[in-house]
């Protein structure tokens, strides 16, 4: 994907894979990298302590996080389709959202370090950079669109995230 993403995305839209294949066999594997790397390098840093509770809710969350951040970007593109494409697909929206993290999920093995947040952050520009590409090739969104609909997309997570924390939040989960 990250190498050749013109050919990937082709060949991911000839598959045309189920809503959950792409999160279950693509995103779920990577989330396993940051989910490792976070919890050593927080309790390494003194933030966690080495105990196999705190490591293993930390790895459980942190699995979770990169999941629901996959399906709000997601969500974002289904919502958002209309406006810049033909129609609306769910399994295709999953798909893009899914394979355009790959950068950042194979980065996310650098958080072992948390100072290295920011190579992980800099991936993300190698993300929206992916999305730009599978909008076109798995939604048909216009290339003069793309740029556009990944960023509202991207808009609409980070609103999304900000509206789910605070409830969150507001309710005592978090």
């Amino acid at each position: 994907m990250t190498l050749r993403p013109a050919a990937a995305w082709r060949a991911l839209r000839a598959a045309d894979p189920p809503w959950w294949g792409p999160l279950v066999r693509h995103a779920l594997p990577l989330s396993i990298l940051p989910a490792l790397a976070w919890p050593v390098g927080q309790a390494l840093s003194g933030e966690l302590a080495w105990s196999a509770s705190a490591l293993g809710g930390s790895f459980i969350a942190t699995v979770a996080f990169v999941l629901a951040s996959i399906l709000v970007l997601a969500l974002g593109l289904f919502v958002l389709a209309p406006a810049f494409t033909s129609g609306r697909q769910w399994s295709r929206s999953v798909a893009v959202a899914a394979y355009a993290a790959t950068p950042v999920l194979v980065a996310g093995v650098l958080l072992v370090l948390p100072v290295l947040l920011i190579a992980v952050l800099v991936c993300c520009f190698h993300g929206c950079a992916l999305c730009y590409g599978g909008v076109q090739a798995m939604l048909g969104c216009r290339q003069s669109e793309a740029a556009f609909f990944v960023a509202a997309a991207a808009m609409f997570g980070v609103i999304a995230s900000l509206v789910v924390g605070g409830l969150c939040s507001a309710a005592g989960l978090i």
